[in-house]
C-alpha cells in the first residue's frame, strides 16, 4: 500500500515539472563560469533595478570568487553605456565610463540602475578594457553570458511634472548660479553678465525624475527671453541621454531681464541682470553758470556722464567716504592721477589762473551716487582752490575719450541771498521733512552753506520741529527736520518753515503741504523709442500731483510688471538707479520695446520703514513706443494745450478733441513741429502745408484734399475751433507719412498722441 502511495506521488512531481516553464530548467541547467540577470531576459522602466548574479564555478564540485568587470551596451551601439549605475555593496566604477568592477562570489547579486530607455546587453569580463574604444570592449577576456539571461529592455513610463527637477549651472559669467534639484518658477540667484553682446556665459541644466532619481532624457525644451536685449544661442533643444543640454546668453543693454526654460508643464525662469562694461566714452553733463566758492570742491558743480561701447552707463563698485574711486575698468589712470605720476595727464587742467600753484597731480576723478562723477582736488586744497580765476579741466578715460568742463573760482563775499528748500513738497501723515538746500548766495552767485541761520516753523501738523541739530532716543535728527502728526484732519494743511540770518538780514521761507498718503507713481514720460533702452524717472507723488519723498525708510524694492504690448513683442522694464528714492521718492526705470506700438507697465514700489512698516506705492503708465529720432516725435493730449516735441514741452493755443466719437488735433501746431511751412487763405479758407517735399493742400469743411496735386478724400472733413483748423488725427499719417500711435485711458477713450516721422 506503501508502495503504491509513493507511486503515485511520485507520477503527480513529474507531470507537475512537464508543466513548469522552460526558464526554470535552464535555471537548474545554467553553465558553470556564467554571469545572468537574475530574473532572465527583462523589461523594467526608466529608474527601475535589474539584478545581476555570479555562478564562478569551474564545475558543480567547486566554490569560487573573485573580480568581474561588467558593462552594458545598448542597441545600435558598440561602447558601454554611461546611463547605468549601481550602489550595490562590492561595487566601484572602472576608470571607463558605464564599466563596473565587481567583487562577486557564487552566492551573491548586484543590482544596476537604468536612467534611460533602450535594449541593453549584459557583458562580463575578467579583465577590464584598456580604454573605452569599441575594439578594447570587443577584445576584453569576456566571461560567458547565458542568452535568455542577458538582456534589459528599458521603457519610459510617463513622469508628472510636478516631479521634474533641474540642476542648474553657469559659467563665465560675473556672477554664477549653482542650484539643484530645482521645481521650478524663478530660480534664487541672478546671472550677472556683461552688456557687450560679445562675452556669453554659458548655462547648464540636467533635468531629472525625483523619485527614481533618472535622468529625462530626449526630452524637448523650449528657451526664450523677454526682450531682444538678451541674446541666447538656442531656442529649443533635446535633453541627451544624461538629461542635460547648455546653451549660452550674451546681453547687449543693460537691465533686468528673464530667461524662459519650459518643458512640457515644466517652467524655470532665470534672472539676469546685464550689467555695463568697462568705461568707452565720457561727456560733460553739467558744469556751473555761476562762480564756486574758492573753498569748496567740485562735488555737485561738475558733472560727467561715462558710458561704455553700447552706450550704458558704468558706474564704479566701490567708492570710499571721500569719494575716491578704488577700481573702474578703463578709467583706471584717470583715478590714479593723483597717485601715479605716470597717469598725471588723464585729469589734467587745461587753463588755470597763473597764480594758481596747483598740479595734474592735485587732480584725479571721483564719484558719489546722488552726484556722479566729478573731479577731486586733492593733497593741500582738497577742499577747493588756491586762485581766483577760470578753470578749465579735462578728463581723459584709458582709449583717450576724453571730456572738460570750464568753471569760475571766486571767494565768497557778503550774501544776498538765502536760499532754503526741502526735499518733499508734500509730506505723509507721521513722515518726517528734511532740508535739501540751506545756502548763502553772493551776488556773483557764488554758494556757500549757511550753518548760522536761524529756522522757526509754524502749522497745525507739526508733532516736532528741530531748529538745531539734535539726537532724541538714539535717533539723530539734522537741522530743520520736521515730524509730521498722525491725525487725518490735519490732510491738505501747510507747514511753513523760514530761515533767518541777522547777521546779513537775509531771510527764506518753504512751504510743505500735508498729504494723507502718496497716491501713486507717476512718470516722467509717456513715450519710449523702439530698441532704445529708455530711461524713465518715476516720482512719488500725492493725488495733487505733488512730488513726495518718503521718510525713514530702511529698505527699498521695485517690482515691474508688463500688462499690454505689441503682439510678439518683446519688453523687459528694470531700475537704473534707486538711490533717490529714500530721499527724493524718485527712481529711474529702464525700458525696452522692439517692436512699435503701446506698452502698458505696472511699477509698485516696495518701501520698509525702520520700524519694520511695509508701504506699497504703485503707477501704470501706457508708454507708445515709436520709431524716432531728435525732432520726429511729438506727443499731445486730449483736452491738453501742452504739446512734446522730444520730451521738450511748450504751450499750443488749441488742445485736441474728441468730436463725434473722432480725435481731432490742431494741424498747424503738429505740422510746425515736424518743421513743416504752414499758410492760410482766408479768402478761400484753404491751408497749404509743406514738409520734406510734400505739399499737402485742404480746405475747410471739405473732406477732399491734394498730395502733391493728387486729389484725396479723407473720411472727414477739418473745420475751425475758435481760430484754428482741427484735422481728423489719422490724416496725419495719410498726408505726410507720419506714423500715429494713440494711447487711451482705462475707459477706452483716446488720452494720448505720439506723432512720429
Amino acid at each position: 500500500m506503501k508502495n503504491k502511495k509513493l507511486f503515485a506521488i511520485l507520477t503527480l512531481v513529474c507531470f507537475m515539472m512537464t508543466l513548469m516553464p522552460v526558464a526554470a530548467f535552464a535555471a537548474v541547467n545554467r553553465d558553470f563560469s556564467t554571469v545572468y540577470l537574475v530574473d532572465g531576459d527583462t523589461e523594467i522602466s526608466v529608474g527601475d533595478k535589474a539584478e545581476v548574479g555570479f555562478d564562478l564555478r569551474a564545475d558543480a564540485s567547486t566554490t569560487a570568487s573573485g573580480v568581474v568587470y561588467v558593462w552594458f551596451v545598448k542597441s545600435g551601439a558598440n561602447v558601454a553605456t554611461t546611463t547605468v549605475d549601481s550602489t550595490s555593496a562590492g561595487v566601484s566604477k572602472d576608470a571607463i565610463d558605464g564599466v563596473f568592477k565587481v567583487t562577486a562570489d557564487n552566492n551573491n547579486t548586484v543590482e544596476f540602475k537604468f536612467d534611460q530607455a533602450g535594449t541593453f546587453t549584459l557583458y562580463a569580463a575578467t579583465a577590464a578594457p584598456k580604454d573605452g574604444t569599441a575594439s578594447e570592449f570587443t577584445n576584453a577576456p569576456k566571461i560567458a553570458t547565458e542568452s535568455g539571461y542577458n538582456k534589459v529592455t528599458v521603457t519610459s513610463g510617463n513622469v508628472a511634472y510636478s516631479k521634474y527637477r533641474a540642476d542648474v549651472t553657469s559659467t563665465g559669467a560675473n556672477t554664477n548660479i549653482n542650484e539643484s534639484a530645482f521645481a521650478g518658477g524663478k530660480l534664487p540667484a541672478t546671472l550677472s553678465i556683461d552688456a557687450n553682446s560679445v562675452d556669453a556665459a554659458k548655462v547648464t541644466v540636467k533635468l531629472y525624475d525625483v523619485d527614481k532619481n533618472t535622468a529625462l532624457s530626449g526630452k524637448t525644451v523650449s528657451i526664450s527671453t523677454n526682450s531682444s536685449n538678451l541674446n541666447v544661442s538656442k531656442t529649443s533643444v533635446k535633453t541627451n541621454s544624461l538629461g542635460k543640454f547648455d546653451f549660452e546668453i550674451s546681453g547687449e543693454v543693460e537691465g533686468e531681464y528673464v530667461i524662459y526654460v519650459t518643458c512640457g508643464g515644466f517652467d524655470m525662469q532665470i534672472p539676469v541682470k546685464v550689467g555695463a562694461t568697462g568705461a568707452a566714452y565720457i561727456e560733460t553733463v553739467k558744469e556751473p553758470k555761476a562762480p564756486i566758492d574758492l573753498n569748496q570742491g567740485l562735488i555737485g558743480y561738475v558733472e560727467f556722464a561715462i558710458t561704455d561701447i553700447n552706450g550704458n552707463e558704468v558706474v564704479p563698485a566701490n567708492v570710499t567716504t571721500d569719494g575716491v574711486i578704488n577700481a573702474l575698468d578703463g578709467a583706471s589712470k584717470a583715478i590714479a592721477s593723483n597717485q601715479n605720476d605716470g597717469n598725471k595727464n588723464y585729469v589734467s587742467f587745461v587753463t588755470k589762473p597763473s597764480a594758481s600753484k596747483l598740479t595734474n597731480a592735485d587732480l584725479s576723478l571721483g564719484y558719489t551716487a546722488t552726484k556722479g562723477y566729478y573731479v577731486l582736488v586733492k593733497g593741500a586744497r582738497a577742499n577747493g582752490f588756491d586762485a581766483e580765476g577760470t578753470y578749465t579741466v579735462k578728463v581723459a578715460l584709458d582709449n583717450g575719450k576724453s571730456a572738460t568742463a570750464t568753471f569760475e573760482v571766486k571767494e565768497f563775499a557778503t550774501p544776498v541771498k538765502l536760499l532754503l528748500t526741502y526735499k518733499q513738497e508734500a509730506i505723509e501723515l507721521g513722515g518726517t521733512a528734511v532740508v535739501d538746500t540751506l545756502r548763502y548766495v553772493d551776488a556773483n552767485g557764488v554758494t556757500k552753506a549757511a550753518t548760522d541761520v536761524e529756522l522757526a516753523a509754524k502749522g497745525y501738523a507739526i508733532e516736532n520741529f528741530y531748529p538745531v541739530e539734535k539726537e532724541v532716543n538714539k535717533v539723530k535728527h539734522a537741522k530743520g527736520d520736521i515730524e509730521v502728526k498722525t491725525n487725518e484732519k490735519y490732510v491738505g494743511s501747510e507747514i511753513e518753515v523760514t530761515g533767518v540770518s541777522q547777521r546779513y538780514n537775509l531771510i527764506a521761507t518753504a512751504s510743505i503741504k500735508v498729504t494723507a498718503d502718496a497716491a501713486e507713481l507717476a512718470f516722467a514720460s509717456k513715450t519710449a523709442e523702439v530698441n532704445v533702452n529708455n530711461k524713465i524717472d518715476v516720482q512719488i507723488v500725492d493725488a495733487e500731483g505733488n512730488k513726495v519723498a518718503p521718510t525713514n525708510i530702511a529698505k527699498t524694492e521695485i517690482y515691474y510688471v508688463i500688462l499690454d504690448k505689441p503682439a510678439d513683442a518683446k519688453v523687459a522694464a528694470s531700475t537704473v538707479k534707486d538711490s533717490d528714492l529714500k530721499v527724493k521718492g524718485q527712481f529711474t526705470m529702464a525700458l525696452t520695446s522692439n517692436k512699435v506700438g503701446n506698452v502698458a507697465v505696472q511699477a509698485v514700489a516696495k518701501l520698509t520703514t525702520n520700524t519694520g512698516v511695509v508701504k506699497y506705492y504703485t503707477g501704470t503708465q501706457i508708454f507708445a513706443v515709436g520709431n524716432g529720432s531728435a525732432g520726429d516725435v511729438v506727443v499731445m493730449s486730449i483736452g491738453s494745450h501742452e504739446i512734446i516735441v522730444n520730451d521738450a514741452k511748450a504751450a499750443i493755443d488749441a488742445a485736441p478733441m474728441i468730436q463725434n466719437d473722432r480725435t481731432f488735433v490742431p494741424f498747424r501746431a503738429l505740422a510746425e513741429a515736424f518743421g513743416a511751412e504752414v499758410a492760410y487763405d482766408e479768402a478761400t479758407q484753404a491751408v497749404t502745408a509743406k514738409l520734406n517735399g510734400v505739399e499737402v493742400v485742404m480746405t475747410i469743411g471739405s473732406a477732399t484734399y491734394t498730395v502733391n496735386g493728387v486729389e484725396k478724400t479723407a473720411d472727414v472733413a477739418p473745420f475751425i475751433n475758435g481760430s484754428r483748423t482741427m484735422v481728423p488725427v489719422r490724416f496725419a499719417a495719410e498726408a505726410f507719412g507720419i506714423k500715429v500711435i494713440p494711447t487711451y485711458n482705462p475707459d477706452g477713450t483716446t488720452a494720448d498722441i505720439l506723432f512720429n516721422l
